[in-house]
């Protein structure tokens, strides 16, 4: 799949309006973000309320074809989260899950570059192709400078 060997491979899934439309917890104000309205509305029945975008099912078939995955997110992650992702299978899919730790506020582009920064450097991954699926244009330039290739949804 890809035109690559699946050992060759590392894919990077961004969440929110990549694989999963959490839209209904947003706001926007001049373009961005209203990042206390996400958090007040980040409550379990909002979280189990998400649904899942086209490409969830491309990121499922990957994982069949055995290729490396991990899902990297600008949310802190909370129970609710992790439950939503359980039922959908995504602990099952993506290999490792990264996410914000709770209280920072660095913003989302840095964090993901920072965050995924080992996985350019050591060695099971360095050589690795690395793809990065992400609809934040900001967060698509920070790790296509490291690197990357990256794909809007």
């Amino acid at each position: 799949m890809l035109g690559y060997d699946k050992s060759e491979l590392l894919i990077i899934w961004d969440f929110d309006g990549t694989i999963i439309d959490s839209s209904h917890r947003a706001n926007y104000t001049n373009g961005k973000l209203d990042l206390d309205h996400w958090k007040l509305n980040s409550t379990r029945e909002n979280i189990l309320r998400d649904t899942l975008l086209p490409k969830y099912e491309f990121m499922r078939r990957l994982h069949h074809e055995g290729i490396y995955q991990i899902g990297c997110t600008a949310r802190e992650l909370t129970k609710a989260d992790w439950e939503f992702f359980f039922l959908v299978g995504l602990d099952k899919y993506l290999s490792k899950i990264i996410s914000r730790p709770i209280g920072d506020e660095t913003e989302d582009s840095i964090l993901k570059a920072k965050q995924l920064q080992p996985y350019f450097n050591l060695n099971p991954f360095k050589d690795k192709i690395k793809i990065f699926y992400d609809d934040n244009p900001k967060n698509r330039i920070a790790l296509e400078d490291m690197g990357a290739i990256s794909f809007a949804p």
